[in-house]
């Protein structure tokens, strides 16, 4: 036993001797040369970024109407950037020189290369309701931003946020709402009487001046002026390039609401429209929104989702949607090739009565009263009795008219759907 011990003993002993001799070796040894594993890298997973250009379109000798375009590196499509709108799709056709098109609306953009100080010129053509193209020119930037679209160093005099009571020239008396933070950067929409809204404006006061603009392929509105009476008033213009100038003047008060400024009824009397296609099927019988729109149109294309869903919505229960297309004469090809652009982007499946004039408001029912915006909506009921008439239409960008035009259309659809057959 004690032998055994001892055995055991010596054992542990020499143990010990080898393991201290092994590391005294250990501490002779030069140290181990080891190869770091290098950090794995992320490989992105998102689309490459956009090239973005500063495109300005060339309104008159005195103005221009900044926007931001942004090219796909690699896939055939573009971006047009307008502030908090979510950007808005458009088709690459070519890079060398950079061309684009925004689908249904159709405008084209080209920019070619100057050759000497690393800028662009080139065009923007609308082809429908504005035949001569305009003169564009860009840059390079790194991205959208506010200070880019109008440079200036001065702070801002006064804060423009909050609702405004607008005079527009040859318009009447509208309504504007503008977001401004701390650095000046501003954001808002303006309705007209009758015509909808400008849809998404973006820009900046810069010390006692305020400027906006957006871009939508056919529509290029630019909105300028002065800050007043320690911010209380405006005094400005509204361009919209190749179609018309407008001075306008703005006070800090609640302007009309959206529905208000609507002035499209049907005439004293009046319950029907002269519509041929409601006798026959298979609108007869059924409830019907009969849309008069045009491709050219930016409040139109802001209706489509809206329109589709109500669509969805009823469709179980009779809902049909009659749409006829207002387009300008003159090129027939190109306003086919727009609707059919329409059935595409909006998936849409139900017929499209394409009618081509020179007076787009010439096919509008006699029965209305001052339709003088589009698009134009009709609500019938099931007996063929007008339950409704809608003109024009506010942009999401106006989010709390746009909200209250939806309203009135889901009340409108909702009172065609439950109206009784025909007797």
């Amino acid at each position: 036993m004690l032998k055994t011990v001892g055995f055991v003993a010596v054992l542990a002993v020499a143990g010990l001797a080898c393991s201290r001799s092994e590391k005294e070796k250990e501490k002779e040894k030069p140290p181990a040369t080891t190869t770091a594993t290098p950090p794995k890298v992320e490989t992105p997973t998102g689309p490459p970024p956009l090239s973005w250009y500063r495109v300005e379109v060339i309104a008159d000798v005195a103005s221009s109407v900044p926007f931001f375009l942004g090219v796909d590196p690699k896939a055939d499509r573009a971006v047009i950037d307008n502030g908090e709108e979510e950007q808005l799709e458009a088709l690459l056709l070519s890079r060398d020189p950079v061309r684009v098109r925004v689908a249904v609306l159709g405008g084209e953009v080209t920019l070619v290369p100057d050759g000497t100080t690393g800028k662009f010129k080139g065009e923007w053509t609308a082809k429908t309701l504005i035949k001569e193209p305009f003169r564009v020119e860009a840059s390079r930037v790194d991205a959208p931003s506010p200070q880019l679209r109008f440079p200036g160093d001065a702070p801002p005099t006064s804060s423009l946020d909050g609702g405004w009571r607008i005079e527009i020239k040859d318009f009447g008396t509208g309504r504007a709402m503008f977001k401004q933070d701390a650095a000046g950067n501003l954001s808002g929409s303006v309705l007209p009487p009758d015509v909808g809204d400008t849809r998404y404006l973006s820009g900046r006061v810069i010390g006692d001046r305020f400027s906006l603009s957006t871009f939508d392929g056919m529509h290029a509105h630019l909105l300028d002026g002065t800050i007043e009476d320690g911010g209380k008033q405006l005094r400005g213009r509204w361009i919209a390039a190749g179609f018309g100038e407008w001075t306008f003047t703005a006070t800090r008060a609640e302007g009309p609401k959206a529905i208000s400024l609507v002035t499209a009824r049907m005439k004293k009397g009046k319950k029907r429209v002269t519509v041929p296609a409601l006798t026959q099927p298979p609108y007869v019988g059924q409830p019907v929104v009969v849309e008069f729109f045009g491709t050219w149109c930016s409040a139109c294309m802001d209706l489509m989702p809206k329109l589709i869903a109500l669509e969805k919505q009823y469709r179980d229960q009779g809902l049909k949607v009659l749409m006829i297309a207002l387009e300008p004469a003159g090129d027939e090809a190109e306003g086919m090739r727009r609707i059919e652009e329409l059935r595409t982007k909006y998936g849409i499946k139900w017929d499209i009565d394409v009618r081509f004039a020179e007076d787009l408001l010439a096919d509008i029912p006699p029965e209305i009263d001052n339709a003088l915006g589009f698009p134009l909506t009709i609500f019938v009921r099931r007996d063929g009795t007008v339950a409704g008439v809608q003109s024009a239409y506010i942009s999401a960008a106006a989010q709390a008219e746009n909200s209250a035009v939806d309203a009135r259309f889901d009340a409108l659809a909702k009172e065609i759907v439950e109206s009784p057959p025909p007797k």
